[in-house]
């Protein structure tokens, strides 16, 4: 008889343990949830500011603008600007035509970029992108510029 008192008593020790356990388990859910949805209607009524954009559109393609990314192709210090460089020289000589582009001698000056480098480390690889670009935007071989 004494061995089942005790073993009721640990059963219930255990019962007891288990409705402590299970009303904290609740009691975070509980918590999180509501934390979870404070926090979203915080966003909602303020959202974070939009990160500001440096980057411009340009009404009109000029070969002053060429001239431009140009220069920013020979000053590129990584890829992400070498890159950036190589698609605006590539727009800005596609919107210009052939005539602009082998007035502006912009080609001579790429390969020679390519082949001595720029005054960043990624002028070569820039020049080599804005060639590759130009090739495909102008739709020539790039010998006649």
């Amino acid at each position: 008889a004494e061995a089942e008192a005790e073993a009721e008593a640990a059963a219930a020790a255990l019962e007891g343990i288990r409705e402590q356990l299970t009303s904290r388990i609740v009691a975070s859910r509980a918590l999180t949830t509501r934390t979870l949805r404070e926090a979203a209607a915080k966003v909602a009524a303020e959202p974070p500011a939009a990160p500001k954009v440096e980057f411009e559109l340009p009404d009109l393609p000029t070969p002053q603008l060429l001239e431009r990314y140009l220069a920013e192709a020979a000053a590129a210090d990584f890829a992400g600007e070498s890159a950036a460089a190589a698609l605006a020289i590539g727009a800005c000589a596609a919107a210009l035509g052939p005539k602009q582009l082998h007035a502006s001698s912009a080609v001579v000056r790429l390969a020679a970029l390519a082949a001595e480098g720029g005054a960043g480390v990624g002028g070569r690889e820039a020049a080599l992108l804005s060639l590759e670009e130009l090739q495909l935007r102008v739709g020539r071989p790039l010998e006649a510029f």
